[in-house]
């Protein structure tokens, strides 16, 4: 945090600084409580991103405009898995391709293995 806090305050010609934290929810407790100050620095945009919202700080969360990515549905992967299997000449039918992705649950990297599985399954 020391780093991130000498950035915002030593660089004055730039207009905004920009920080990017991933999986801020593994942060220590005594990290989180800095960052909580850090985050007050001017002209400073924070991007935190987590899977474990209830993980992080109150005031911490108090400083964020909160984004949800949601998970695309089955539907919208669809031609996407398609095009993949056609690729490699494998074709399956609709349902079994909407039925493969639903079991992923919107995880879009296990979409994309499930999809490889198919294609080494050929």
């Amino acid at each position: 945090m020391k780093d991130i806090e000498q950035q915002g305050c030593f660089y004055p010609l730039a207009s905004h600084h920009y920080f990017v934290l991933d999986e801020v929810d593994r942060l220590k407790p005594e990290v989180m409580l800095s960052l909580k100050q850090v985050m007050n620095l001017p002209n400073s945009v924070f991007i935190l991103t987590t899977n474990n919202l209830s993980a992080i700080d109150k005031g911490v969360l108090s400083r964020c405009v909160r984004v949800d990515f949601n998970a695309a549905p089955a539907e919208a992967w669809l031609p996407k898995v398609k095009q993949i299997l056609g690729d490699y000449g494998v074709t399956r039918t609709d349902k079994e391709l909407l039925d493969a992705i639903t079991l992923c649950k919107g995880d879009a990297r296990e979409i994309l293995y499930t999809t490889q599985r198919m294609v080494a399954r050929v």
